[in-house]
């Protein structure tokens, strides 16, 4: 349920129960859990790129682009270039060794 109150200036505040809030606090949970797993791989500074990358919402192009560039130091020869799809793959992959 959401329940929202203000209080006459233009603000207010939102209470979330129930399964909604219960689902942001699980999709909360994986966010922590992916970033620390791609800190623990790539280390904290590119870990922390890639997540942004990933959750930016851009195009598969983009984020494929991306995160060549952010990795290509870390697992990836810099002739060896990907497509979307192969770089997201390799990605995980890489993650989930």
């Amino acid at each position: 349920m959401i329940k929202a109150e203000r209080n006459g200036k233009g603000t207010g505040s939102v209470e979330i129960s129930g399964f909604l809030n219960d689902t942001m606090n699980e999709f909360k949970g994986i966010c922590r859990g992916v970033r620390k797993m791609f800190a623990d791989k790539f280390g904290e500074d590119a870990g922390e790129k890639v997540f942004n990358i990933l959750a930016s919402g851009k195009p598969d192009d983009e984020i494929a682009s991306e995160i060549n560039e952010v990795l290509k130091d870390v697992f990836m020869e810099k002739e060896k270039r990907m497509d979307a799809s192969d770089a997201i793959w390799a990605l995980l992959r890489h993650v989930f060794e």
